[in-house]
């Protein structure tokens, strides 16, 4: 008999499958494009204090930035939750501002000229915090922005920002969306017996007159407001290094005896990143926090937060391990933090990396069984997806929120495409395509076209035709094969594409052309 060997294609299709229904009109969706921006922002200096009998904070952010364009006389910035109370220029001149229901206007003191930097103060307060989550396109348990736990049989009384996807602008005033980086620092004053999370390194804790402790952070590498993140309540600190690189997990203070089993890892995960990329962990320090609320993990800069859920007894380590967590958060801190998307249609460079990353992990710590399960798992939610609510690209600009973007087309398909991309490309070609796009573009926001042209420079290879049937447009090929033996033996196959037009073409599907004789 013959054997045909496809090199990529067979890791993402199947024959011949019924008509699809799709549930969901996404072009009914708003047409998205890449948010305008009239100013560079440099920094951010926040300053929360809590008072969690109320649910209630006061807060000051300075704001440091640079016009990109001449006679520059006002600006708007994100702003919700919170009421504004005044603005003041490095001067200490009060500035005029009107506060809308979902920004707020600040008038100059004078016009500033292209790139020149201004700084301005705004002081705000926010009193009975409880923000529906709905409203802006998120789960109703998702406490999106700032909220304030109360205590439970499963977590202490804690406060905790979630920013992803448009959650700092709930927070603190800012230009809250990808295609701008900033440095910031955050300081955060607390109950003495509290311990204070942010982003960066700790420059220093205060007593201040009244007894409360302000724990103040510095992020001096610029990245995206969806990064940015504070948390603070009674946590037990478990230290642990990769190399000279601080690796913290903040617990809550009963689970200390179980947390290094989902946590002890993290080096090891580290470094295998560092590996499987070919660019070394970028950032000062690497905290990972315990929260109330959500299943999974927010990804934000040198703090990720996780779900309490993830820390469990000996028991359940079998049946539900964290390490994959841990590898996808982990790998945010190269795809998603390092570089960043420009948009939210671009979310894929962000999640099916971190989503493909934790498979590889799964291959090299768990062996080829578990990694060809790890990968099957990733077809079939996207299948599930595809063939009951809808089929749209990986990069597509129809969303009314952001977090319309993160479904199972942008974790599992994204990281399907990427491992079949890995098979066309050839796995050292592949690491070489990923360190250039990881290297030229660090600290910045990216397109997928700047992948598309790292993976030319790095290897000579023009992918766009890849990209344009499995990034670019809708669905995937569904094979039928169908085979006829003649009287002398000789067989034939036949190989037909039977897909609807959901995808436009037909798809270029790689195959090795050896047919060894078995």
């Amino acid at each position: 008999m013959m054997r045909i060997r496809t090199i990529a294609i067979a890791l993402l299709l199947f024959l011949n499958s019924a008509a699809i229904a799709q549930t969901v009109d996404l072009y009914s969706r708003p047409f998205q494009t890449e948010r305008i921006r009239t100013y560079d922002v440099l920094h951010y200096r926040v300053h929360l204090v809590f008072d969690e009998d109320t649910k209630s904070f006061s807060g000051s952010n300075t704001i440091t930035m640079a016009p990109l364009s001449d006679s520059f006389a006002e600006l708007y910035l994100d702003a919700e939750t919170f009421v504004v109370d005044s603005v003041h220029n490095a001067a200490g001149e009060v500035l005029s501002f009107l506060q809308e229901p979902h920004n707020l206007q600040v008038i100059l003191s004078r016009p500033y000229a292209y790139m020149d930097t201004l700084q301005f103060t705004v002081y705000y307060h926010a009193s009975n915090v409880d923000i529906d989550s709905e409203v802006y396109g998120m789960s109703e348990s998702y406490d999106l922005g700032i909220d304030f736990k109360d205590e439970t049989d499963e977590n202490p009384q804690l406060i905790n920002t979630l920013s992803f996807p448009e959650g700092a602008r709930h927070w603190m005033p800012s230009y809250d969306h990808p295609n701008d980086r900033a440095s910031h620092e955050t300081l955060l004053t607390v109950k003495p017996e509290y311990k204070a999370l942010s982003n960066g390194r700790l420059v220093s804790v205060t007593e201040e007159e009244n007894g409360l402790m302000t724990w103040h952070w510095n992020q001096q590498l610029p990245h995206p407001t969806y990064l940015y993140v504070a948390v603070a309540g009674p946590y037990v600190i478990l230290e642990d290094s990769l190399r000279s690189i601080p690796v913290n997990y903040w617990v809550y203070p009963k689970d200390v005896e179980n947390a290094m089993r989902s946590f002890e890892r993290t080096p090891e995960i580290l470094e295998f990143m560092e590996e499987l990329y070919g660019v070394q962990y970028p950032w000062i320090k690497y905290d990972q926090i315990t929260i109330p609320g959500i299943g999974g993990g927010a990804e934000s800069t040198t703090a990720t937060v996780l779900g309490h859920v993830t820390i469990h007894d000996e028991h359940a380590e079998q049946d539900y391990p964290s390490d994959w967590l841990v590898a996808h958060e982990a790998a945010h801190h190269w795809f998603g933090n390092l570089v960043s998307y420009r948009d939210w249609s671009q979310t894929w460079i962000s999640e099916s990396f971190a989503t493909w990353s934790e498979y590889a992990w799964a291959c090299r710590a768990h062996g080829s069984d578990e990694c060809a399960v790890n990968l099957q798992n990733k077809k079939d939610a996207y299948f599930r997806e595809a063939n009951d609510r809808y089929r749209r690209p990986v990069v597509f600009e129809h969303w009314q929120y952001p977090n319309q973007n993160f479904d199972r087309h942008t974790y599992q398909k994204g990281a399907v495409i990427l491992e079949m991309l890995r098979g066309i490309l050839g796995p050292v070609n592949f690491q070489r395509s990923i360190q250039r796009f990881l290297t030229d573009h660090a600290f910045q926001p990216v397109h997928t076209y700047d992948f598309i042209t790292a993976i030319k420079d790095a290897t000579g290879q023009n992918m766009e035709w890849f990209f344009d049937q499995w990034i670019y447009s809708a669905g995937h090929p569904e094979i039928t094969v169908t085979q006829a033996w003649d009287e002398s033996g000789k067989l034939t196959l036949t190989v037909e594409q039977s897909q609807d037009m959901a995808s436009p073409f037909v798809y270029k599907i790689p195959v090795d052309s050896a047919c060894p004789k078995i």
